[in-house]
């Protein structure tokens, strides 16, 4: 019997939540599996580096509203009302400018055939608006600390496409427009869902920030600034390298890497969802109203993603070579060496989350920025250098010292700027227990 209420809660919340990010990584994984056994290498690649593109773009539509909303709501609770109008006029310039960001790649750096470029374009958009939608619902459902439903909005988009991808499958249709307009119809899908899911209180919450007194639109993406900054430099972190393997070797080797990568991917869901989606209101609340509770976080979160990061290492090496030919076929055994040397990097992505998880109030996010900003330059850099010569192997590579920079330079900061937190302390019982106690009376 579990006695401490923090606990009992958080267990609650942890299983619906990681229930969705499960069953939206199964469904990521069927939709990736059968295009991966029915399509060519070349339009997988492009594919994937649409999917980056978007993912990118996707994020800067967000403007940080998914961070700076959580931060003011933790910081002045009811108050925080007043931002929802300029915040959802931002979240407007920043989708419009995504839209005509996707318009120019679409119609001159991706590798899409001549006659169907436009036609393609016009299934794209969709998707990124399904993809915002999504995010919007999700973080509105993280405020209201409905545990179930942003579980529910997790799986969305990966179901619709796995619906699509079974359904191409079942009726022998491969082609690159049959993928990219069954994904679009399921992105005007998830939009036109999003819109008739908002409450009537969430409107009136809209309308009460239109008629009182708010902060200027300008002043909002000031605000906001670092958490956009950091979304963005994080795609570039995390996917840049998969977009300059495809622009220098090609789709069949990035289709071969995106295999390895989807799988790492999958497993580093568990730290993203424990720090996005369950504890991030929590601790800017506690960073700004309770430091006991925010060292305690950090404490107990610690211990558990370094446990959870070496337990997915160990499990990713030790079934690798089995897994992904049977799973993929023949064609992937490259992809074999991908993932082995790409699974050095979860146990450091694991604990680098929770160091970074700190640096969240006031002057901090601007550090956090910075550390994120130089790790994207090592992928990028690395990519470029490593690629040429080693194709998706040098990708690999440049992926995993991107995330140990990352990791170094988040302990460096967490020294820094949260002085009274020791960097090692949850390696030790005794800290975890009284962390433990600490927390049970929230």
């Amino acid at each position: 019997m579990i006695r401490n209420a923090f606990i009992k809660r958080a267990i609650g919340a942890l299983t619906l939540l990681y229930s969705g990010t499960f069953l939206a990584a199964l469904f990521n994984f069927i939709a990736q599996l059968t295009l991966a056994r029915s399509m060519d290498l070349e339009a997988l690649g492009t594919i994937a580096a649409l999917s980056s593109i978007i993912n990118l773009l996707a994020l800067i539509g967000m403007g940080g509203m998914n961070w700076f909303l959580l931060q003011v709501v933790g910081r002045e609770s009811e108050e925080a009302v007043r931002w929802y109008f300029p915040a959802a006029q931002l979240v407007a310039l920043l989708t419009g400018l995504g839209i005509v960001c996707l318009v120019a790649y679409a119609l001159t750096i991706a590798k899409f055939p001549a006659s169907e470029r436009l036609l393609l374009l016009a299934a794209s958009v969709p998707i990124l608006l399904g993809q915002l939608a999504v995010e919007l619902s999700s973080v509105r459902y993280q405020i209201e600390r409905s545990a179930g439903q942003v579980a529910f909005w997790q799986i969305v988009t990966q179901l619709g496409r796995a619906v699509v991808a079974l359904c191409l499958k079942a009726f022998t249709i491969s082609s690159l427009r049959a993928v990219l307009v069954g994904f679009g119809m399921m992105g005007a899908i998830a939009v036109i869902w999003s819109l008739f899911a908002v409450p009537a209180r969430s409107w009136g919450r809209l309308l009460k920030s239109y008629r009182h007194a708010h902060p200027s639109v300008l002043e909002t993406a000031r605000s906001a600034g670092p958490f956009l900054l950091f979304g963005a430099i994080y795609l570039i972190f995390f996917q840049g390298p998969i977009v300059v393997l495809e622009y220098i070797r090609g789709g069949t080797e990035t289709a071969q890497y995106n295999i390895a990568f989807l799988i790492v991917s999958a497993a580093m869901m568990f730290p993203s969802v424990f720090y996005s989606k369950f504890i991030a209101e929590r601790i800017f609340h506690w960073g700004h109203h309770d430091r006991a509770k925010f060292a305690a976080a950090f404490y107990v979160s610690a211990a558990l993603m370094a446990s959870v990061g070496i337990l997915a290492m160990a499990i990713l090496v030790a079934t690798a070579s089995r897994l992904i030919p049977w799973m993929f076929g023949s064609r992937y055994v490259p992809s074999v060496d991908l993932l082995l040397v790409m699974s050095i990097g979860i146990p450091t992505r694991f604990l680098q989350s929770a160091y970074s998880s700190l640096l969240v109030t006031g002057p901090q996010t601007i550090p956090r920025v910075i550390y994120l900003g130089l790790a994207a330059f090592t992928a990028i850099a690395a990519s470029c250098i490593f690629v040429p010569a080693l194709g998706a192997l040098g990708a690999a590579y440049a992926t995993v010292l991107a995330e140990f920079v990352l990791f170094l330079l988040s302990w460096r900061g967490l020294s820094i700027y949260v002085p009274e937190i020791r960097p090692m302390g949850w390696l030790s019982p005794q800290t975890i227990r009284q962390s433990i106690a600490v927390l049970g009376d929230y």
